[in-house]
């Protein structure tokens, strides 16, 4: 999960023990779905998401029809909508062909972090999960104009798709996989996968470009 503290957050955070990956079956699936949550992010922030997750993880993306996003989900009194329930109805809706899919929307989205019932996120998955889901609402908060916000959307989307393909957070202060410890910016500095994320990624077998 990537909020305001922390790049990942419960959900990511309670699996990293347990050992997950993908599974043989994924390798064979030769697509992530991405499916936009009205209200979408921009045009331009889905290009370079699609862009930048090609380029790490050399696979196919599948763009869906948009849907709104999901009622049962939404909260009171902020009007976000929970990150974790949004996860559940994206599985659900993950075609055969794909290894994973990443819901993308610019409404706020929130799940619970400690005894914050209701925490605002950037994004959310879980550790070798089949879905994820990311937010644009908090990433264009102060970026410099709206092609910064774009490349931090960008790098959300692969970060929380590096989660659903198996990798924990990197010790690695530029890895795109860090932890943010509290701040946008880390996410700005980020410089792709290191060699010890494109390690682990491999080896859970996630569809990368060799080096």
């Amino acid at each position: 999960m990537l909020t305001r503290r922390s790049f990942c957050g419960r959900l990511v955070g309670g699996a990293l023990g347990a050992g997950l990956g993908c599974s043989r079956g994924e390798a064979a699936r030769v697509a992530i779905a991405l499916l936009p949550l009205a209200p979408a992010p921009s045009a331009a922030e889905i290009a370079a998401a699609r862009s930048y997750v090609r380029e790490l993880f050399s696979i196919e993306l599948l763009l869906l029809g948009g849907l709104p996003l999901s009622a049962s989900a939404q909260t009171a009194p902020r009007d976000r909508h929970r990150a974790d329930l949004l996860l559940r109805e994206l599985a659900a809706r993950r075609p055969a062909r794909a290894a994973k899919i990443l819901g993308v929307t610019a409404g706020d989205i929130s799940t619970t972090k400690g005894e914050h019932a209701d925490w605002g996120v950037f994004g959310l998955s879980e550790l070798g999960g089949s879905a994820a889901v990311v937010s644009a609402f908090r990433l264009r908060r102060a970026a410099r104009d709206a092609s910064h916000a774009s490349e931090r959307f960008a790098r959300v989307c692969a970060h929380e798709l590096g989660h659903a393909f198996g990798s924990p957070h990197c010790a690695a202060h530029r890895c795109l996989m860090a932890d943010a410890r509290g701040s946008v910016r880390a996410i700005d500095r980020a410089e792709g996968f290191c060699a010890q994320t494109h390690a682990v990624l491999g080896a859970r077998g996630a569809p990368l470009p060799s080096r």
